[in-house]
C-alpha cells in the first residue's frame, strides 16, 4: 500500500492538473477522470495513513506534499484536497491541520483557492476555529452569571467544561440531560467546573432551562456557573467556534483545551482517560515526594525511568512529562518549582520530536520567568492599582521587617484557602513588622473590589492591569496562588512558598 500511495503521489505531481472552477464547498466532487479519481483516492489513502500521528507531524508531512510539485496549480489542488480531508475529519483536534493549510497556503495568498465563490467559507472556518484548537490556551472570556457577576471561563482549578447551548436547540435537548447525568455521577480525582453558557438573549427561557437542567447537578465535585451574553459583546462565537449548538469543550488545570466539539459520550471517555491517567501519575509523584522528596536529582531519576518505560511512545511521553511538570509547578514543596523548571528544560525545550513550536515557545517564556526574582536577587517592581484606581508601585510599601506578596484570584479555591491561612498569621506578620501585599491578577475589577472588604486592615490590596500589566512579564503567574517573601532591602528571601513555610520562617526570625 505504501509504495502504491507514493507512486500515485508522484504521478499526481507530474500530471500537474488543475481543479475545474465550479462553485462547490467540497473538493471531492471535482475529480471525474478515472485516472484522476485513482490518484485522488491514493492521496486520501496517504492522509488516512498519517492522520493518527501527532498534529505537528501531520502538518509537516502535508506541507512537504504540497510543496513537492513545480507548478502552483498542482500545489493548490493538493492543498485543497488536504484542507477538505482534515476539515471534514471526525478525529478530534485534526482540524488544526485544516486551519494551518488555510492560513499558510490560501489566506496568505501563497496559492489561489480554486473556488472564489466559497472563499468566505474558507475564511470563516479558519477564523472560527483557530483560537480554540486542542492543545492551545483557552481564549480569555468573561461572561455574566444570573446575578450579574463577572465570571472568567479560565477560573477553574481542575477540569473545566464549557458548554454552549440554546433552549430551542433540538440536539441540546438530547445532550443536556446526558451531560447533567454524567456530571452528577462523576467521582474523578480532579474537581470539575461547568461553565453552562446560554447563547440567546431571552432571560425567561434561560432561567427556565437552567432550573430544569443545571440546578439539578448536586455533585460536590462539580461547580456550576450559569452564564450568558445577551448583547453578544464578548465575541464568544468567534473565540470558541460556536457556529451551532451544542458546542462543548474541555480544558485542563492549566486552562488548555483538551477536547472540543464533544458530546456527553466523548466527554465521558476523556474524563475517564485523563482522570485515571492523571490520578495514577500524581499518585506516583506523591509517593516520590513522600519517600525521596522532589529535588532535581530525584525528579531526574524519575523522568529517566519514565522515558525508558515509554519505549518511544510519543503520546505517553508528552502526557507524562506535561503531567510531571504540572504536578511540580503547582506543588507547595519548596524545591518543586526548580524541579519543574528542570523538567521543562530537559524534556520539553529542544524536543521538537515531541512538542509543537507553540508549546516550546510557551515553555521558553516560562523558563525565562523562572530565572527572574531568584532568592538572593532584588525583587522586580511593577505598576499596580489600588482600590481608587491610582497607580502605585508594587514595592513602594515595604515593611520594616520585610514584605510578603500574595498573588491570587478571587474565584480560586486554593487562593481562598491560602488567604484564610495568611489571615491567621496576621498577628505574627505585624509583630515581625512584615507588610502583606495582596495582588489580584484576574480580569474582574468589580469582583476584586467587592472582595477586599473582608481582608485584614493591615493588608495592602492591589490589582494588576489584566491582561497587559507589566507584572505578568516579571513574575510567573501561570498558576496562583503564589507567595513571595522579601526582606526589608527588597531582596527575595523565598518564593512560591506555602503559608506554613512562611509561618515557620517568621517564627525562626523571631527566635
Amino acid at each position: 500500500m505504501r509504495r502504491t500511495v507514493i507512486a500515485s503521489l508522484c504521478l499526481l505531481c507530474c500530471l500537474g492538473f488543475h481543479l475545474p472552477g465550479r462553485a462547490s464547498g467540497s473538493l471531492r466532487s471535482t475529480f471525474a477522470a478515472t485516472d484522476t479519481v485513482t490518484i485522488h483516492n491514493s492521496v486520501r489513502a496517504y492522509f488516512d495513513a498519517i492522520c493518527r500521528m501527532p498534529i505537528d507531524s501531520v502538518i509537516r508531512r502535508c506541507d512537504v506534499l504540497i510543496q513537492s510539485p513545480q507548478d502552483d496549480g498542482t500545489r493548490a489542488a493538493i492543498a485543497g484536497l488536504a484542507y477538505d480531508y482534515f476539515a471534514n475529519s471526525p478525529i478530534m483536534g485534526i482540524e488544526a491541520v485544516a486551519v494551518h493549510i488555510a492560513d499558510k497556503w490560501f489566506l496568505s495568498k501563497t496559492l489561489q483557492w480554486p473556488y472564489p465563490e466559497t472563499y468566505p467559507l474558507l475564511y470563516t472556518y479558519a477564523e472560527f476555529n483557530r483560537q480554540s484548537l486542542v492543545g492551545r490556551p483557552a481564549p480569555a472570556l468573561v461572561l455574566e452569571n444570573e446575578w450579574g457577576q463577572k465570571i472568567d471561563l479560565r477560573g477553574n482549578d481542575g477540569i473545566g467544561i464549557i458548554y454552549f447551548y440554546d433552549s430551542q436547540c433540538a440536539t441540546c435537548a438530547k445532550e443536556t440531560p446526558l451531560l447533567t447525568s454524567l456530571l452528577n455521577g462523576y467521582d474523578g480525582a480532579e474537581g470539575i467546573t461547568l461553565y453552562a453558557v446560554f447563547t440567546q438573549s431571552d432571560r425567561a427561557s434561560w432561567e427556565s432551562y437552567r432550573r430544569e437542567h443545571f440546578d439539578r447537578i448536586a455533585n460536590p465535585r462539580v461547580i456550576v456557573h450559569n452564564l450568558w451574553d445577551p448583547e453578544g459583546e464578548s465575541s464568544f462565537h468567534l473565540k470558541y467556534g460556536v457556529l451551532s449548538t451544542p458546542m462543548m469543550l474541555m480544558t485542563d488545570r492549566d486552562h488548555r483545551i483538551s477536547g472540543r466539539k464533544l458530546d456527553a459520550e466523548a466527554l465521558a471517555v476523556l474524563l475517564e482517560r485523563d482522570g485515571s491517567f492523571t490520578a495514577r501519575l500524581f499518585s506516583l509523584m506523591d509517593n516520590l515526594v513522600e519517600n525521596v522528596g522532589c529535588d532535581t536529582l530525584a525528579v531526574r531519576d524519575f523522568c529517566s525511568a519514565f522515558e525508558r518505560s515509554a519505549q518511544g511512545d510519543s503520546t505517553l511521553l508528552r502526557d507524562s512529562f506535561l503531567g510531571i511538570y504540572n504536578y511540580l509547578h503547582g506543588s507547595e514543596a519548596s524545591d518543586a518549582c526548580a524541579s519543574a523548571d528542570w523538567v521543562a528544560r530537559n524534556h520539553i525545550l529542544g524536543r521538537e520530536d515531541l512538542w509543537s513550536e507553540e508549546v516550546i515557545s510557551q515553555f521558553e517564556a516560562r523558563c525565562e520567568l523562572f530565572q527572574k526574582n531568584l532568592p538572593g536577587t532584588c525583587a522586580a517592581d511593577a505598576t499596580l492599582y489600588n482600590h481608587r484606581g491610582k497607580s502605585v508601585r508594587l514595592l513602594s510599601h515595604k515593611g520594616k521587617g520585610g514584605t510578603v506578596i500574595f498573588f491570587n484570584l478571587v474565584q480560586c479555591g486554593r487562593c481562598q484557602s491560602y488567604k484564610q491561612q495568611l489571615e491567621a498569621l496576621d498577628d505574627l506578620l505585624r509583630k515581625n513588622k512584615v507588610k502583606l501585599v495582596s495582588v489580584y491578577v484576574g480580569p474582574d475589577k468589580e469582583e476584586w473590589l467587592a472582595s477586599i472588604g473582608n481582608a485584614p486592615r493591615s493588608w495592602r490590596n492591589l490589582r494588576a492591569e489584566w491582561p497587559d500589566g507589566d507584572i505578568y512579564n516579571l513574575y510567573d503567574l501561570s498558576i496562583v496562588p503564589r507567595i513571595y517573601h522579601i526582606d526589608r532591602r527588597g531582596k527575595v528571601i523565598a518564593r512560591n512558598i506555602s503559608p506554613k513555610d512562611l509561618e515557620a520562617a517568621l517564627k525562626q526570625t523571631r527566635l
